[in-house]
């Protein structure tokens, strides 16, 4: 009811109909006027809550005092604060994730326009995508006004309603009801409709952040929405992590760039329910000393903790680079998950294991979100000519021929 007969003021209206199986409590809710949301508040001040039941009719009103002047109440009445334009407007139903399920652009050439009659939508399949309903100027007809009841099926439908025990103007007497029926998935409006069947009462939500962590600067932490909720109940999780910066979603991974105590808290909503959990993660700074030893043809890395604490130093990597980069590839190594450095103890990675070659090059450190930690060159030995060592190889009297000890240099430094 937009336009009236008479003053306009506080008798202004819009219903909507569940037409799903289960209650919706409507507290959350809001009605959209073109940009400007309302807030819907129960007419009885002792309610806490605006529970719709399936198959049932709500009234928002202008101002639901006035409302019962004029009508009487069989149903839910919802108070709220606007002002319908006469020449029309944007009308949406706004759910408690801020998402636009239905809307409707009202003109007053489709009717009701100072007549006494509302407008109403005679199509109840209007269309729908991705969740947002929408209907059109040849779905709407003016009629006399039928709160809480079905819609007339023709315009200026002036027959008297029926009276039925239910309230719900099913009676096949005479009225606006008159042949409609009541079924699940019939949408019933009054200068505005809302299709809640997609959307769920309050649940028993409860959710978890997981056990406090400890992790290092720069070293990634994943985190796990846990919840007492059935697999794929479209639980959406927003994580605050304590640094300034949020991130959304079911499983998500984090790096924290300084050390510190960081409080990390989950918001999981579903439907008109949510719940909130929090954990604590405690990011320290490694200190850890690189070295390396020669093996053979190849060369250990050492990774010694000097903190008084065990670390993970799991997804960390190490990359060795020949100084001749023309002639030799480096080689990289991802130290395994979950690798734990006991406090004050020194953890020895084989050249087996890390296929570190012993030549001329670097031992590069990195975390796992690749930024450098730091580095360690190596140092190979030069060999110098030893005629006294060659001399073993060679005969004493053989020891003035030039040519044969340059021979055996050359198999010497190989």
């Amino acid at each position: 009811m937009y336009n009236p007969e008479g003053a306009d003021s506080g008798r202004e209206w819009i219903e909507v109909y569940n037409t799903g199986d289960e209650s919706i409590d409507l507290i959350n809710y809001r009605f959209l006027e073109n940009d400007v949301a309302h807030r819907l508040s129960p007419h009885n001040p002792d309610d806490t809550g605006l529970l719709l039941e399936p198959q049932k009719y709500a009234i928002i009103a202008d101002n639901s005092t006035k409302f019962l002047e004029d009508y009487s109440e069989n149903e839910l009445l919802i108070d709220s604060v606007f002002s319908l334009k006469n020449t029309g407007e944007e009308l949406s139903i706004v759910n408690p994730d801020g998402e636009i399920i239905y809307t409707v652009t009202y003109d007053p050439e489709w009717g009701a326009d100072g007549t006494g009659s509302s407008l109403q939508n005679t199509n109840l399949s209007s269309s729908s995508d991705g969740g947002l309903t929408t209907s059109s100027a040849s779905d709407w007809i003016p009629a006399q006004p039928t709160p809480f009841l079905e819609n007339a099926t023709s315009a200026d439908d002036q027959s008297d309603q029926g009276d039925s025990d239910d309230g719900s103007g099913a009676d096949s007497g005479g009225g606006s009801s008159a042949g409609s029926g009541t079924s699940s998935g019939t949408k019933s409006t009054h200068s505005g409709i809302s299709d809640l069947s997609n959307y769920k009462p309050k649940v028993d939500l409860k959710v978890s952040a997981g056990r406090n962590r400890y992790a290092l600067v720069n070293s990634e932490i994943d985190f796990h929405l846990e919840h007492n909720q059935s697999k794929g109940s479209g639980i959406k999780a927003l994580w605050s992590m304590g640094d300034g910066k949020q991130l959304r979603g079911d499983e998500i991974s984090y790096s924290y760039n300084s050390a510190g105590v960081y409080n990390v808290v989950l918001k999981a909503v579903k439907g008109q329910s949510d719940s909130t959990a929090r954990t604590k993660v405690f990011v320290s700074n490694p200190e850890i000393n690189l070295d390396y030893s020669k093996s053979g043809k190849t060369v250990d890395v050492l990774l010694k903790n000097t903190l008084k604490q065990e670390i993970n130093i799991g997804r960390f990597t190490l990359v060795f680079e020949p100084f001749e980069v023309d002639t030799d590839e480096k080689i990289v190594f991802k130290i395994a998950e979950d690798t734990i450095l006991d406090s004050e103890k020194t953890l020895v990675l084989t050249g087996e294991v890390t296929n570190f070659p012993y030549k001329k090059g670097e031992i590069k450190f990195y975390y796992p979100n690749r930024k450098k930690y730091k580095q360690i060159n190596i140092e190979t030995e030069e060999k110098t000519l030893d005629l006294n060592e060659i001399s073993e190889y060679v005969n004493s009297d053989r020891r003035n021929d030039f040519e044969e000890i340059i021979n055996i240099y050359e198999l010497y430094m190989k």
